[in-house]
Formats: structure tokens, sequence, C-alpha cells
């Protein structure tokens, strides 16, 4: 790896945004030496997002590319609206205006509204007449990130828990040859088409539910839990005493995603294990496998 600074040991915010402004590929532990391996030694189990961490891209843009262009107007303005009217305080207005309420998405709605886009979007992927092959043929063509694969071969009990569709990740899996389960949205079919899609979907503010499940039916503790994730919205999986990573890739061409993850870092500080500053998971991997063999205990 190309750039790469050796790992720096920190408990301190200021010292490890600092380091994260620097070019190069960076790996920041608020653990010590010692104890970074015995946690590392312990886990087995990893529930990891999907979207910007086991892939670098995103299977949102690939599933698009599938929508029609009569669609691309109504899809852009529904992201758009919702994206820029989450918690934006009472943004001008007076009770007496009937928007008053519906302006703002506040933060205890946010779930909710969250859902309602989700299922929008899977309206017009059902009026755009989207093939269940097709979403097939995404999954098996997104690249996994660098070292995903490996890590998730590392495990005895692996989830993939994403806001994204079950199928796509499943079609991925399986091209893959890795089994896991996985908590996403599931769209229904008539004929091989988008029919509609099952009630229980997974959002961001869902996915510590899925975890939770998780953990619950493989009796996996929390030490021995890996959690992976891209974003503050993973956070919400993290365990006090689960082995806690955030990559943060160097090659995020989406400027506001890679703001967005820097600036809700100091929300996620005190949960963080591992900062990984790269576009590949091996550091993960080699630190894993080199705990494992290694006596943590002297």
């Amino acid at each position: 790896m190309t750039n790469t600074r050796p790992v720096c040991f920190t408990r301190s915010l200021d010292v490890a945004m600092s380091l994260l402004q620097q070019p190069g590929h960076c790996i920041i532990s608020r653990l010590p030496a010692k104890d970074l391996l015995a946690r590392a030694k312990r886990v087995t189990a990893a529930a990891c997002d999907y979207d910007g961490t086991l892939i670098a891209g995103s299977q949102w843009v690939a599933v698009d590319q599938l929508v029609p262009t009569v669609f691309h107007a109504q899809m852009n303005a529904s992201r758009t609206w919702f994206f820029s009217h989450r918690d934006t305080g009472t943004n001008g207005m007076t009770i007496d205006n009937p928007d008053w309420f519906h302006a703002v998405i506040e933060t205890s709605n946010d779930p909710i509204a969250e859902a309602a886009w989700v299922a929008e979007t899977f309206q017009i992927y059902r009026d755009a007449r989207i093939h269940r092959d097709q979403l097939h043929q995404v999954g098996t063509h997104l690249i996994p990130r660098e070292g995903a694969i490996h890590l998730l071969e590392l495990m005895k009990h692996r989830v993939v828990i994403s806001m994204g569709i079950e199928q796509v990740i499943e079609s991925w899996l399986r091209h893959h040859a890795i089994i896991s389960p996985i908590a996403a949205s599931r769209l229904l079919f008539e004929d091989g088409l988008v029919s509609g899609y099952h009630f229980n979907l997974v959002v961001g503010h869902t996915k510590r539910t899925a975890a939770d499940r998780f953990r619950k039916m493989t009796n996996v503790q929390e030490t021995d839990l890996l959690v992976l994730g891209d974003s503050a919205i993973d956070a919400t999986m993290m365990y006090p005493e689960s082995f806690n990573v955030l990559i943060l890739p160097l090659g995020e061409s989406d400027a506001r995603l890679s703001e967005y993850r820097l600036r809700h870092i100091p929300t996620m500080w005190d949960k963080l294990t591992l900062i990984l500053q790269s576009d590949s998971l091996l550091p993960l991997v080699h630190l894993i496998q080199s705990a494992r063999t290694q006596n943590t205990s002297r």
C-alpha cells in the first residue's frame, strides 16, 4: 500500500482529526497496541455495512442506471427534498404556515421519513418495470473493496446490514461464494418485475435492530463482534465492547459524502476502536490475522 503511515495510537479526537486531514492512508487506534491486538484476537463475527464499506461504490447508483430517464427527475427531486429538509429548525416558518410541520423533518421523525423515501424509490422501480434478473446482474458486477471477501471469510458468523436491496446483496454474496444472512430491504416481484416491497424495511435507524437480532440468534457476544461501517449511521450498530471500525475511503468521488463522514466523527469518536482511512480493508484483515497468531497475554 503506498503512502501508508504507521498506526497512530491516540485517545485525542483533536489529534485524530489532524491526522485525517493529512494525505495518504492512515490507521488510528483509540487503544494501545497491546490492547488493540487482544481485542482483535477475540473477533469471530462481523456485522458489516455494504455500500461504501464492503464495496467501494453504491448499489443505488448502479440500480438507478436501470431506470429510464423519464423517471430521473422524480427520483432526484425526492432525494433532494429529503436530504435538504432534515432537522433544519423552524426553517423561518411560523405556526400559521400550513407547512409548519411538513416542511421540516425533525430528528425524532427521521426514521419514518427515511422509510417513506425508500418506499417511494421502490415505487419508481415498480413503475420503471425493473426485472429481478437486472438486479441480480447489478449484484454480480459490483466490485468488492480490496480485502472485503477475505475479511468475511475470516468470520465464523457474519451478517450484511444495509439500507440497500436484499436481492442485489444476495447476488453479490453468491457471486463471491460467501454464505451470509442479510438485513436489507426486500423487493417483491410479479412475473419477474418489481411489484412492491416487504413492509419490514431496513433504513439507517433500524440497523441496530438487525444487529441485535443477529447477535441474539447466533449468541455472539459484544467482545467477539466486529462492527464495520463507513458513516455515522453505522455507528448505531456499534456496542460498547464490540470492535468498532470506521472506514474512510480515500477514493470517494462524492465530496458531500466525504465531508459528511468527517463532520460526524466527533459524534462517533467514543464508540470507535479503529479508524481506517484507506480504500482497502486489507490492513484490517492483516490486523486480525496477526492478532490471532500472536500471544497477546504477555
